[in-house]
Order: C-alpha cells, then structure tokens, then sequence
C-alpha cells in the first residue's frame, strides 16, 4: 500500500488550503482516487496544480472520501488471483494487464477493448503469464495467498501488485 492521505469532501469549502496541502505532503507526480469506488472510476493522475484540483473535483463526485497518493512513474502491474479459503490456498499464474495510461483507466477496463459490448477486466489486453523474475513470481503467489488467508477470504480474490520499476 502506498503512502496515502484521506480527504473529506468538507475540505471543499477552501480547495485552495486543500491543494496546498496536498503538495505540501507529496508533491507532484500524485494519484486522486475516490475511497469506495472501484473498475478505476474517478480516478487520475495530476502532474500540477490544475491538474490536481481537476482530479481533485472528478474523484469527489464519486464520494465523499478521496485518497491522494503518490504516483508511480514507471509503474508496471501485476495481479494473481487466489483461490481457496482460510484454511486451503492456491494462487493462480501471475498476469500483466497492459495499459494506455499512467493507469489502467476505465477507459482500458470497459472501451478500448471491449468489442460487441463492454466485458469488463476480461476484456483488457494481457499477458499471460506475466513477464517477471521467478523471484518475483513466488514472492507474490506466497504473499497473495497470504493475505487472502490472513483477511479470511474464500471464493475467489483478485490482488493487484503495483510495482514501481525505478526502486
């Protein structure tokens, strides 16, 4: 989880102390994101002030919560799927979804793709299986059955990696 700051719609009230703050705490490159949305709707990057308050506004129209994170520049995704309960675990092969943004967009998800009507993430460009280090892949098919059995899951978890290729 990256470093990240939670925002009420209140802060609305004077948007120029909200940026300021904003900046103050991470500057700039940053992602805005509404807290309870998901299929990466209202979300966007900001690379300046305009942008921001532009993020900014969009991610409030979806709640009344936002988070603002620092983005990752050189940012490459990768998720695994787990399939069990909290007792018996088993990680899928590791994907790549690829992207035309500094983000998977919507756009990506649910348009650009989707011939004959929108099918969702399944019909996002991919590789698979993702073209990662052995390492890499058993570090992040342990951790992700890890997490889905800590948190108590059963049925099926999707979990996203976001890795950034400068560190």
């Amino acid at each position: 989880v990256l470093d990240g700051a939670l925002y009420n719609i209140s802060e609305l009230k004077d948007m120029d102390a909200l940026l300021d703050k904003i900046e103050k705490r991470f500057g700039y490159p940053v992602i805005v994101k509404p807290v309870n949305s998901g299929s990466s709707i209202g979300i966007g990057v900001a690379k300046d002030r305009e942008e921001l308050e532009k993020r900014v506004d969009e991610a409030f129209m979806f709640a009344r919560k936002i988070i603002v994170e620092h983005a990752i520049l050189k940012l490459r995704e990768i998720n695994c799927s787990v399939l069990g309960d909290d007792e018996e675990a088993m990680a899928s092969v590791c994907e790549e979804p690829m992207h035309t943004e500094e983000i998977l967009s919507y756009e990506d998800k649910y348009v650009n793709n989707a011939k004959g009507g929108s099918k969702g993430m399944a019909s996002v460009a991919r590789q698979i299986p993702a073209n990662i280090s052995d390492e890499l892949r058993t570090r992040i098919e342990e951790l992700s059955v890890k997490a889905f059995q800590c948190l108590g899951c059963n049925g099926v978890a999707r979990i996203d990696y976001m890795i950034d290729e400068e560190n």
